[in-house]
């Protein structure tokens, strides 16, 4: 039996490492610095280009952060940024990093950009809301979902119309 696989099987990825992404390991070098969502130049020509050359394709906006990103639907995150720097024990999964924020224009950027380019996204809801870390361990988090955060994202898409450019989350 033949499987034929979706016209949008390619994807490519934006993910939320901040500009300032570090290391443990000396010397190491991130190719992608700037690349995150929250800082790429979504009118690049470069980037609207390959969107366009690689369409129909999905852009997944995810990652090891995706989980602990809180979308700003009506405003008030202050100050709402890339996720700061955070050894603690509460950072997630051990990234070094804390939780951070995407402005809601931001976010209609990104639809634009899709909405421009022929390109759906596919992007992580904050799988972490509400939960907290068990004790002496980063990677195994306890209680309920809150799932507020995430219905009013999904209700401010589809009230901007842009189901059109939304091909799931995860």
């Amino acid at each position: 039996r033949t499987i034929r696989s979706d016209d949008r099987f390619v994807c490519v990825n934006f993910d939320w490492w901040p500009g300032n992404k570090y290391s443990k390991n000396a010397g190491a070098h991130y190719p992608w610095a700037n690349a995150t969502l929250l800082t790429v130049d979504m009118d690049n020509p470069t980037l609207r280009s390959a969107l366009k050359a690689l369409a129909p394709v999905h852009l997944r906006v995810g990652g090891s952060l995706a989980d602990q990103i809180t979308y700003d639907v009506d405003g008030s995150i202050r100050p709402c940024s890339e996720p700061p720097l955070d050894d603690s024990a509460d950072c997630v999964y051990n990234t070094g990093y804390g939780p951070g924020c995407m402005p809601l224009q931001r976010y209609d950027e990104l639809h634009r950009l899709c909405q421009d380019t022929g390109c759906q996204v596919l992007f992580g809801l904050n799988a972490l809301a509400g939960r907290t870390p068990a004790p002496n361990t980063t990677e195994l988090w306890t209680g309920d979902w809150d799932p507020t955060n995430a219905r009013q994202l999904l209700e401010y898409t589809k009230s901007r119309g842009y189901v059109s450019t939304l091909a799931g989350v995860e």
